[in-house]
């Protein structure tokens, strides 16, 4: 005996699986959306994230296709070391080659500055600060005679810049800042002098202060930029003559710069962890 099935039984099936198809769709879209697993373009910092979150290169043709296209290896000419506040330079053939810099170190035991002269300048020793004293050694041209001043920070409830003028045989100091900020340094205004600046993170609000004392007219400026557990990376990443503000990332071991010619936020991804923040030409 067979068993005849109702007419539209088979179509109502069919509709019933589709909705169910739709719904659990609908429930996956809403899932990946919050938990931010879908393909998207950060509108801050124009960054671009691929299924499940993941960055993708700059240089990536889409979401499916993440891999970057090959680029040609560039053919480098000459290497140079710099010292200061410039680690490691490497030049390539069509580079502009600046003025060989002097090696340099800072020792904090006893405070002695060792600087190997190079061609055209004597090597010397020079005592200058103390790590005892919690003095940060930092480098730059404040008096812009186009050498390099021996400079520490010295923290405290006034910090205060201690630095060393390349030309006269005394030395001075500024203060600029307070206990837990960050000294930098940088040409903010482009005036061919170091700036005195410090960071101030704020663990409250989760961001990054700076605080900016131009040297070309002795006034001063704050700008909150980037995240209280930043690195200060500034530098001239724009090529305009003036420092830009720029921090690095641990948690995504990315760049974020804001360049000081355009005003456009400019990110760069490293992808190497634990390493510490060098920022040069």
């Amino acid at each position: 005996m067979s068993e005849t099935r109702p007419r539209g039984a088979g179509k109502a099936k069919l509709i019933t699986s589709i909705c169910i198809f739709i719904g659990v769709l609908i429930l996956s879209l809403g899932v990946f959306a919050a938990n931010n697993w879908l393909p998207r373009t950060d509108l801050l910092t124009g960054k671009r994230f691929g299924w499940f979150g993941r960055p993708l290169a700059k240089n990536a043709p889409s979401a499916w296709n993440p891999v970057p296209s090959p680029t040609p290896t560039p053919q480098l000419s000459k290497e140079y070391i710099y010292a200061g506040s410039r680690m490691l330079a490497v030049e390539d053939k069509n580079a502009v080659a600046a003025p060989p810099a002097d090696i340099a170190v800072w020792r904090g035991s006893n405070g002695n500055w060792m600087v190997m002269g190079q061609t055209g300048s004597s090597s010397y020793t020079m005592g200058f600060g103390s790590s005892s004293l919690g003095d940060i050694p930092l480098v730059g041209d404040y008096d812009g005679d186009g050498k390099t001043d021996l400079t520490v920070y010295r923290p405290g409830t006034q910090s205060v810049f201690y630095v060393w003028p390349s030309g006269p045989t005394s030395w001075y100091g500024y203060n600029w800042g307070t206990t837990g900020d960050i000294p930098t340094v940088g040409d903010f205004d482009g005036d061919g002098k170091t700036d005195y600046v410090i960071g101030r993170p704020s663990s409250g609000a989760g961001t990054m202060t700076w605080w900016i004392l131009y040297s070309s007219t002795m006034g001063y400026t704050s700008v909150t930029w980037g995240s209280n557990t930043d690195k200060l990376a500034p530098a001239d990443y724009d090529g305009d003559g003036k420092t830009d503000l720029a921090v690095y990332r641990p948690g995504d071991e990315t760049f974020y710069i804001y360049r000081s010619s355009d005003s456009v936020v400019q990110y760069a991804d490293m992808n190497v962890v634990g390493s510490h923040v060098v920022s040069s030409d």
